[in-house]
């Protein structure tokens, strides 16, 4: 077969282990410098690190394996998702049925959680009031980059809708 362009199959282990293990690496979210570390590659500096990094991930078969594997950990992911979220509502159910509110509204509490119903509230100031940032050495341009993302997370807010009951609620 000399001369015929390999074909390789994504849902297969890499032939050479260094590129498998960069492979499952970096899908699974480390950055390219560190997963070509862990591969087992010595390189001595920085530089030559990310250079051979971004080489790596290019390679066809790398590319492909590593694409193969995002996909499978989304789907997983999706999966585990989809099933938790069937399995809160058969409890709720059952919960109902049972008479058992306490539980139900916890469930249905969790079930508005993950479709982002309810607005989370946090505390924006550390012991005593001080604050968690502080914003007294910043430039005007930087304090207008501040005022424009919380203009913009104010509107993404406004937008959720009201609160439907979340924590300190007192809607039964």
């Amino acid at each position: 077969m000399c001369g015929a362009m390999e074909t390789t199959d994504p849902s297969k282990p890499l032939a050479n282990p260094r590129h498998e293990i960069f492979a499952q690496e970096v899908a699974n979210g480390a950055r390219q410098s560190e997963a070509y570390r862990s591969a087992g590659y010595s390189v001595k500096t920085d530089s030559a690190v990310w250079a051979e990094a971004s080489r790596l991930v290019r390679h066809h078969k790398v590319a492909a394996r590593i694409a193969w594997l995002e996909q499978q950990g989304a789907e997983k992911a999706v999966l585990t998702r989809a099933w938790l979220i069937r399995q809160a509502q058969a409890t709720y159910r059952d919960a109902r049925e049972a008479q058992q509110y306490a539980a139900a509204a916890k469930l249905l509490e969790m079930l508005g959680r993950e479709a982002r119903t309810f607005i989370q509230k946090a505390e924006l100031t550390g012991k005593d009031g001080v604050p968690l940032l502080d914003l007294t050495g910043l430039t005007d341009a930087e304090l207008d980059d501040v005022a424009t993302l919380l203009r913009k997370a104010q509107a993404a807010g406004d937008n959720a809708g009201p609160d439907q009951g979340g924590e300190g609620s007192t809607r039964h």
